[in-house]
């Protein structure tokens, strides 16, 4: 386990689902040892209607996590969780199958009310971790807007007021960049500056708009930018705006 966690909301089969996985474990995935995903569906009691987690059930089930987790830390490597559909499901890399049955029988014992079910098989490559647990490039970006939110407002930021915000994409050849500049000049983007370096994707351009960067906005405001340079074969790489601190907060 890394401390690089961090969760989004998606869908699983036609369902909402909340995806909580240590990012940080990719720098090292798949792990020598451990080729085994083996995970416990725990089936849940109060769940809200769209079939995530509720309030009521949340220190019940933060128990039973932290349970699990102390449980397994020298036999298997925990790297997320899914809750959809009345389920919340976790997943550990392990060596031994009868080790994952007896952490997860042992952690229960203390939750007899819940129902669940275990799972073990081979995935050397830790393609659950790579292919279900980690977010999609899309779903990555909302991660990082989150986060820079999340600095603007430990500076006092009230995320209210509207402020130059500049963005950063980057491209394989000139043109391809110039057609991203004037699809999103449509969109009331101006560029502030052009960047040519040699290696891959570093055909660079810095553009700006003024934008409030609100929880509620953000991801509206990046997504077209994130798609358009996706499309052109390009790499949308973020944003960053100044901090507008609330004066009461100095």
């Amino acid at each position: 386990m890394t401390d690089d966690w961090d969760f989004y909301f998606c869908r699983v089969d036609g369902n909402s689902a909340s995806v909580f996985v240590d990012l940080g474990a990719r720098s090292r995935a798949p792990v020598k040892g451990f080729p085994n995903v083996a995970s416990m569906r725990l089936h849940m009691n109060q769940p809200r209607q769209d079939g995530l987690s509720s309030q009521e059930e949340f220190e019940t089930l933060t128990r039973i996590e932290d349970s699990l987790a102390k449980a397994i830390t020298s036999k298997a490597i925990y790297v997320g969780r899914v809750t959809s559909n009345g389920y919340r499901e976790f997943f550990c890399y392990s060596s031994l199958e009868k080790e994952w049955e007896h952490a997860v029988s042992s952690v229960m014992m203390g939750f007899s009310q819940y129902r669940y079910d275990i799972s073990f098989r081979v995935d050397s490559s830790w393609k659950t971790y790579f292919g279900y647990l980690l977010p999609s490039p899309m779903d990555n970006r909302r991660i990082q807007n989150r986060r820079v939110l999340q600095a603007l407002e430990s500076k006092g930021d009230t995320l209210q007021v509207s402020r130059e915000i500049d963005h950063w994409a980057y491209f394989s050849d000139s043109q391809c960049r110039q057609s991203f500049i004037e699809q999103v000049s449509k969109l009331g983007y101006m560029t502030r500056a052009l960047s040519d370096a040699k290696e891959p994707l570093r055909f660079g351009v810095q553009i700006w708009r003024m934008d409030t960067p609100a929880y509620e906005r953000i991801d509206d405001i990046t997504i077209p930018l994130f798609e358009s340079a996706q499309k052109l074969g390009g790499e949308y790489d973020g944003w960053e705006c100044m901090v507008v601190a609330d004066k009461n907060s100095e």
